[in-house]
């Protein structure tokens, strides 16, 4: 049995291009002040070709951002810090009182000014090492329970693979209740999670908001494990659909509509049998009696995706618990 949870930062991919964007025009804007001081001292005709360039790299990106605009950008940059740093060899002055400062602030491995960037990079992984500190320390709880395969990822955001059932155990029996402990407990962490993100936003550099997914696949999936990578892989064609969805379901749209599946701050439960809807209404209406979850619970239908028509989901809101 698969289970599979995801927890993503909204807008992610948007919020680091306008982050990158930022640095880069305000990098250019910088370099083209301190090249009108450089001049002024030095007098070096090229140094007015330079900020005409530089200049116009800087209206571009504050109309026209794109991923061509932004190598340019770089590279004219980097061009022109080459040329700065050989002007300072040659005059100490103009690096000391104009060059250096600026200099200084550059990313070292970069080249360039790289603040927002930087802090959108530590908000993720602030973010990260909440969710993936909590999932640890809920994993060892879980081994004991009952042994299974777990494995996660971070991108921007966490998602995270469990196997449990009878083929994985050297010693003992796998039960039914097993499973629905898993995914019950599947969903308490999810409200947790969120308390705990909710408590960190505060103290990130950039404030980020997140979407929680749960993928109900209503069979068994055959999985080997490959010694070469160290991991399990699905086998089959019905087991590689279910990787194909799980994959594709958090850029889903509600069917006839343009809003995304995942919604800012909600856990989506996204599903394809009615069976097992009603198990997770069970689990949901549990949670709401326990002061979990808001009541409110909303069912929506999934655009069709590559290779599956009639998935549908369950969305829902945690309360934020004050402390605990």
């Amino acid at each position: 049995h698969a289970i599979y949870g995801q927890i993503d930062i909204n807008d992610s991919t948007a919020i680091r291009s306008e982050a990158i964007r930022y640095d880069l025009i305000n990098n250019l804007d910088e370099l083209g002040q301190v090249l009108v001081g450089v001049y002024e001292r030095t007098k070096i005709d090229l140094l007015r070709k330079w900020m005409s360039e530089l200049q116009e790299h800087s209206k571009h990106l504050k109309v026209d951002y794109s991923t061509d605009a932004e190598a340019n950008a770089i590279q004219l940059i980097r061009e022109v810090n080459t040329l700065l740093r050989k002007i300072g060899t040659e005059d100490e002055v103009a690096r000391d009182l104009l060059i250096k400062q600026y200099l200084d602030k550059l990313d070292p491995d970069l080249d360039t000014l790289n603040e927002a960037r930087r802090q959108f990079d530590q908000s993720v992984r602030m973010i990260n090492r909440t969710i993936t500190r909590y999932l640890n320390e809920q994993e060892q709880q879980n081994q004991k329970l009952v042994p299974h395969f777990f494995e996660k990822f971070q991108t921007d955001g966490v998602e995270y693979n469990l196997y449990v059932g009878q083929s994985l155990l050297q010693n003992g029996t796998f039960a039914h209740h097993h499973l629905q402990n898993l995914r019950l407990w599947q969903l308490r962490s999810m409200v947790e999670i969120k308390r705990r993100l909710q408590q960190l936003r505060p103290e990130l550099p950039i404030d980020l908001s997140l979407s929680f997914l749960i993928f109900v696949h209503d069979s068994t999936i055959s999985i080997q494990f490959r010694m070469d990578e160290k991991r399990f892989d699905v086998e089959g064609a019905q087991d590689v659909r279910y990787e194909i969805l799980k994959k594709r379901l958090d850029k889903a749209l509600v069917l006839d509509s343009t809003e995304r599946l995942t919604a800012d701050g909600k856990i989506a439960i996204a599903f394809i049998q009615q069976k097992d809807k009603r198990e997770y209404m069970q689990y949901l209406n549990y949670l709401i009696r326990e002061g979990l979850l808001h009541p409110n619970i909303e069912e929506v239908a999934i655009e069709p995706l590559q290779g599956a028509v009639g998935l549908s989901a369950l969305r829902i809101e945690p309360i934020q618990l004050q402390g605990r």
